[in-house]
Parts: C-alpha cells; sequence; structure tokens
C-alpha cells in the first residue's frame, strides 16, 4: 500500500514537471523570432579581418577554376555554398542568395579588413513591422570588438521564418554607414 502511494506521488511530480516544462517551452517560443533575430543580426554583422582573409582566399580559388563568361559572386559556383557553411544555421539559402546579389553578404568582413579590427554589433535595436508577422526593422551601432569604439551604424530589415522549431531568416537588408 505505502509503494503505491509512493508511486501514485512521484507520477503527480513527474505529470506536474512536464506541464511546467511544456509550459517554459510555450514561452519560449512566443519571444524566439525576436531573439532568434537579434541573434542572427549579432552573428552576421560580426565581421573579422580573418574571416575577410578567408573569404578573399575562397574567392580567388574558386575564381581562378571558374571557367565560364560571367565574374559576378553569384554566378561563381562554391560562393553560395561557402556562405551556406557559414550561416546556414541561421538564414534560409534565399536569404543568403539575395545577400549574395547585393553584395550585402560580405559588407561587415569588408568593413572590418578596412579598418583592421573586428567588429561586432552593439545595442541591436528591433522594432515590429506592423501588418507583418515576425519582421523587424532593426538599427544598431557597429563597434571595434576589442575597445568598443565605434565605426559605423547598421539599419535594415530582418523577417524571421520557423523552419521545423527553428528560426531563421527568410530576408534580410542592410545599410552599413561609416563614421
Amino acid at each position: 500500500m505505502m509503494k503505491l502511494k509512493r508511486l501514485g506521488r512521484i507520477s503527480v511530480c513527474m505529470a506536474v514537471l512536464m506541464v511546467m516544462l511544456l509550459a517554459a517551452g510555450c514561452q519560449k517560443n512566443g519571444n524566439s523570432s525576436e531573439e532568434s533575430a537579434n541573434a542572427v543580426l549579432n552573428q552576421f554583422l560580426s565581421g573579422t579581418v580573418q574571416d575577410a582573409d578567408e573569404f578573399d582566399s575562397q574567392y580567388a580559388e574558386i575564381a581562378s577554376a571558374e571557367t565560364g563568361d560571367e565574374t559576378g559572386m553569384v554566378s561563381i559556383d562554391g560562393m553560395e555554398d561557402y556562405f551556406q557553411k557559414q550561416f546556414g544555421e541561421i538564414m534560409t539559402a534565399d536569404c543568403i542568395a539575395d545577400l549574395l546579389a547585393d553584395r550585402s553578404m560580405i559588407a561587415p568582413m569588408k568593413l572590418a579588413q578596412q579598418l583592421d579590427k573586428d567588429i561586432i554589433a552593439q545595442d541591436i535595436q528591433l522594432t515590429a513591422k506592423s501588418g507583418e508577422d515576425n519582421a523587424y526593422d532593426f538599427s544598431t551601432q557597429l563597434v571595434t570588438s576589442d575597445d568598443k569604439q565605434p565605426v559605423g551604424t547598421a539599419t535594415g530589415y530582418v523577417k524571421m521564418q520557423s523552419d521545423n522549431s527553428t528560426w531563421k531568416a527568410s530576408a534580410l537588408t542592410i545599410k552599413i554607414t561609416t563614421n
């Protein structure tokens, strides 16, 4: 009889624990679009000199093997694969292709290379787009990663899409203004 009561208490405790975990999961999903947009922007806007040098090297290697008559970054086989490996966890393939097409994909790392300092986004401000679900206008200050000196601002738009309970950017526009 004592074992049945103990087993009953354990079952009740487990049920309560499951309900609490499910409730916590639902609460997290409610904010995950905005949180994920912030994480995407943090990762994308972090430009390093090393990333820029690696890109230049990869681009030169792929371009030298290119036999087609187009010389644009999008036309070179391998560049989408290169950026898919870097950003495929946080961006859809269409988003990556769009950023490649307008050369925005390389803007943060090229700024870092130009300054010869790694840069990061500081204090990203997201504003929900009226009439669009999971879409935000953003603005942020870009600073050097070592001494946090301001080097410019980034503004734009990001739209998030849920992909099997993982949020990814499905659209991203960016404008960087340097100081």
